[in-house]
This record gives structure tokens, C-alpha cells and sequence, in this order.
């Protein structure tokens, strides 16, 4: 009986695991080594996240775009969310695809629905609407959370303590705010302008405020795009 040959060990004296095949794709005419396949849910998730504007047939990301759906009463809406149930148009939210996309019947032939007249003004309009409740929603997750500074004040040991991530100044601001305002843009703080004073002061439960200081990076960042939108809606 011959003797049973002892399975390799590496140097520390350990059994070598048995080796797995990669999995590859076989390319007809290529030379050189097959290359790995592709992940399969990377590849998804890369086609999926791109839509396209019914209104100049350009494609971006979802995140780009806004979403028209037909509301309950039969006429295109806004859904700023991108949540609403059913199907949805993508348009990029700047006036000139909005109008468009109403004029050329796009939002009605991607939605599935009968062409009718549809106001690219009145679109725009509920865009604007819905950016500026969303900027007044982030604002006060800043003031819930603790991260708004509030008043001249709080805003000036904000920016000499470089927690400062986005000023917002009302466009009814003082000569004094505007012109401070300025200066720390020009040393690199990001600036919007944002409501009234009164309008502020009252979403925050203040009397008038005129400056106010995001020191969150996550929620400065969603209202500066949300503000970047706004803009784009009101010059198209």
C-alpha cells in the first residue's frame, strides 16, 4: 500500500487554503489576460442614477433634475421631493427647460397623459415655492440641532472661530450687515441671500434677524444648492 503523500504547508507549518476562482469575461479577439467582471449592482446603480430633461433632451443625475408628475386633479405638478407615487418627468430647474418642456408637450408624452395646456410660468412658480419652503425646513433643522448662529453677534464669533459654513444675509439687511457680509465672502465664507428680515425673524421665533451664520456642513450644503436653484429658476 503506498503511503499517503502529507498536503503542503507554508513555512509557518499552516495548510495553504485552497485557491478560488475569480470570475472574468472572456473578450473575443483581445490579447492578454481576461479582465474581472464587472460588479453587477456598481453597473446598476450608475445607469439608474441618470434621467433625462424632457425639456432640452440633455441627461443628468436625478439629483440635477426635478421631477413633474400628474397631480391628483389631472394637471402636471412639481414634486420637489422626487417622491411622489407614479411616473414622473425629469426637467433641469432652470426656466428655459421648464417653458420647454410645457411648450413641446414633453412632460404630457413622458407622463402618459393627453397633451394639454400646460403654464411653464405657473411651473416655475410652484418650483420657487417649493425651494423656498425646503430653505426655510433646512434652516430651522440648523436652529433645532443647534448649529445657527443667529444675529450679528453670534455670526462674528462664528466666523473668527471658522465654524461658520454658509452666511445667509436678507436681502432688507443693513448697509453694515451687507457690507460685513461681503467681507467674509471675500475671505471664502459662502453667502446667499435669503427672505426678510421680518420673514426670518419670524420663522425663528425672533423678532427681526438679518444675518444668520449654518455651521453644519451637511445642511449648508443642501441650502446652497437649494438657493443655486432658486437663482436659476428667477435669471433662467
Amino acid at each position: 500500500m503506498q503511503s499517503e503523500r502529507p498536503r503542503s504547508r507554508n513555512p509557518q507549518g499552516q495548510r495553504r487554503a485552497p485557491a478560488v476562482a475569480t470570475p472574468r469575461v472572456e473578450r473575443r479577439g483581445a490579447k492578454g489576460p481576461a479582465t474581472p467582471a464587472p460588479e453587477p449592482a456598481v453597473e446598476a446603480l450608475t445607469h439608474g442614477a441618470m434621467r433625462t430633461c424632457v425639456g432640452c433632451r440633455g441627461s443628468a443625475s436625478r439629483d440635477a433634475l426635478v421631477r413633474m408628475i400628474s397631480g391628483p386633479d389631472g394637471q402636471v405638478a412639481v414634486d420637489m421631493s422626487g417622491r411622489a407615487g407614479g411616473r414622473g418627468a425629469w426637467v433641469h430647474p432652470v426656466r428655459v427647460c421648464f417653458e420647454k418642456a410645457a411648450s413641446r408637450h414633453g412632460i404630457e408624452r413622458t407622463l402618459k397623459v393627453p397633451p394639454r395646456p400646460v403654464d411653464g410660468n405657473a411651473l416655475v412658480a410652484q418650483a420657487r415655492e417649493s425651494l423656498e419652503r425646503r430653505a426655510q425646513g433646512l434652516v430651522l433643522s440648523a436652529q433645532r440641532a443647534r448649529r445657527l448662529a443667529v444675529g450679528m453677534a453670534a455670526v462674528v464669533e462664528a466666523t473668527e472661530r471658522s465654524t461658520a459654513q454658509l452666511l445667509l444675509v436678507t436681502a432688507d439687511a443693513g448697509n453694515h450687515t451687507l457690507a460685513a457680509a461681503e467681507r467674509w465672502e471675500a475671505a471664502g465664507i459662502l453667502l446667499r441671500k435669503f427672505s426678510t428680515r421680518e420673514s426670518l425673524g419670524t420663522s425663528l421665533n425672533r423678532g427681526e434677524v438679518a444675518i444668520v451664520a449654518v455651521l453644519d456642513p451637511g445642511i449648508a450644503a443642501e441650502l446652497t444648492t437649494t438657493f443655486d436653484r432658486f437663482a436659476a429658476l428667477e435669471d433662467g
